[in-house]
């Protein structure tokens, strides 16, 4: 199995250790398990916490109702926690079978219960199998640490015409997933994530004063509202039934500083004959035994990439993109020498040059071995890559796709199984969020890929604040600096 065996050995151990105290720690001295349920909003002790109500679900819908008639039906779904003597893959089952297509399981709540979406008479039909049913309320959306910090601003790119930088707030509306599940019928046919997304942005707009309102993923929308309107937006969307949980919008800014034989051997060095042979054996010792990324690609997102480079250039095969069924411009390549994709999420050209640096540190090649050049190859430099720009303009504001739904994915396709991102969100909250639990979906779903983020690029001197989303996932390999 060699050093990837051994290394994958370790780190089961390390989980399993984990694990084992998760469930000591979590496990009462009477052997039974505790009656309360941990969010990131606090902790609900079912005991003394009052029970759902359940309203009824008027107005009716038509028995052959269209689809406008579907956020409608949609509406009269709410969110419910419910707790389990002990959750178990039977429990699991029963509650999908008692839903009958009203209702689905979104989430495990650690201790032993689901949050779900349904409606409420078919919720009823699960109390005698709970030992707790109650409401998914609003102050159990919202931490109150985030309430605090209502106030932070976030400045678009200065428009070039006026030089005039305009201030918003942005947020991010998680709402419930897996509904491909449900069974309604007036939606028949149709995809439900964007009925409800479609239908928060109107009511967004219309009545809690967004000033743009549009869905990142099948299961997130982005709100855009004016800093003196973000508390009492804030408060009317935690009071929307279908609203699953409200973060501040991640604002990514740009890592990576310094690298080749500090990967390879933790040291560099100065005025040495980088071709001799003692210099490739001590500080490349990767490259000598053979290791040099061959019939590999890796996925990189960040600005952009100076595909005409000469450490990405091919002169045989011109890079020209074509727009794909979503309106994308795209390249793909198997003869490319460095590119197998290009997508353009951003504005297709790397304006700031932090991503074709990225990109050069990790697998860049001169297209010439004898030129000077060649010397600062990246750390694999026979692999190629899958691309996604997500930069737009010069100052580097960053285009972020949905991780779990886009960005992984479309590398994925590509053959990528280690996707490397020089990016975090740049607030100081270095508590578990949205684009961790992004990372951690993907990474669940698909256990052949690895992901690996950066904790930030201040070192020791901000080591409290150096860790961010998503480095703080679950599974992901998160790199710091010295």
């Amino acid at each position: 199995m060699g050093h990837a065996g051994t290394l994958w050995k370790v780190l089961a151990c390390v989980v399993l250790v984990a694990t084992c105290l998760a469930v000591a720690q979590s496990a009462p001295s009477g052997g039974q398990p505790e009656h309360k349920i941990w969010l990131k909003s606090g902790v609900i002790d079912v005991v003394s916490e009052r029970r759902a109500s359940f309203p009824s679900t008027a107005p009716k819908v038509r028995a052959l109702a269209g689809f406008r008639d579907c956020p409608t039906e949609l509406g009269n779904l709410r969110q419910y926690i419910v707790t389990f003597e002990k959750v178990t893959e039977r429990s699991y089952e029963d509650v999908t079978k008692a839903f009958g297509g009203e209702g689905v399981i979104t989430s495990y709540l650690p201790d032993n219960s689901y949050l779900v979406f349904a409606k409420p008479d078919a919720v009823k039909r699960v109390t005698n199998l709970a030992t707790w049913v109650g409401d998914f309320r609003g102050e159990h959306k919202v931490s109150g640490d985030f309430v605090e910090g209502l106030g932070r601003e976030f400045e678009l790119e200065p428009k070039t015409a006026t030089n005039v930088t305009e201030v918003s707030t942005f947020f991010d509306v998680h709402l419930p997933h897996n509904l491909g599940k449900l069974k309604l019928r007036s939606c028949r046919g149709k995809r439900l994530s964007e009925a409800l997304t479609d239908t928060l942005c109107q009511k967004a707009k219309s009545r809690a004063r967004a000033l743009a309102c549009f869905p990142a993923s099948s299961a997130k929308v982005v709100v855009r509202v004016a800093p003196g309107d973000a508390a009492s937006f804030v408060s009317w969307a935690a009071e929307q039934s279908e609203v699953h949980s409200i973060s501040h919008a991640a604002r990514l800014r740009q890592h990576n500083h310094h690298a080749n034989s500090i990967m390879q051997c933790g040291a560099a060095a100065d005025d040495v004959d980088f071709e001799s042979d003692s210099y490739q054996q001590e500080y490349l010792p990767a490259w000598t035994s053979g290791l040099k990324g061959e019939n590999q690609i890796v996925g990189i997102g960040d600005s952009g990439l100076s595909h005409k480079s000469c450490f990405f250039r091919d002169d045989a095969v011109n890079v020209k993109f074509e727009k794909d069924s979503t309106g994308e411009k795209v390249f793909y390549s198997k003869e490319h020498r460095k590119i197998d994709m290009y997508r353009c999420h951003g504005d297709c050209k790397d304006s700031n040059g932090h991503g074709t640096h990225v990109a050069g540190t990790l697998a860049g090649e001169s297209a010439s071995s004898t030129s000077f050049s060649s010397q600062y190859d990246g750390v694999a430099p026979k692999s190629r890559i899958a691309f996604t720009d997500m930069g737009k303009g010069i100052l580097g504001s960053m285009k972020t796709p949905s991780i779990s739904e886009d960005l992984f994915p479309r590398s994925y396709e590509r053959g990528v199984r280690i996707h490397s991102d020089s990016w975090s969100d740049a607030s100081t909250d270095s508590t578990y969020g949205l684009l961790s639990m992004e990372v951690d979906k993907f990474t669940w779903e698909n256990q052949d890929f690895l992901s690996v983020f950066p904790t930030g690029n201040d070192g020791a001197s901000n080591y409290y604040y150096n860790l961010n989303n998503p480095a703080v996932a679950k599974n992901v390999i998160a790199v710091g600096p010295l």
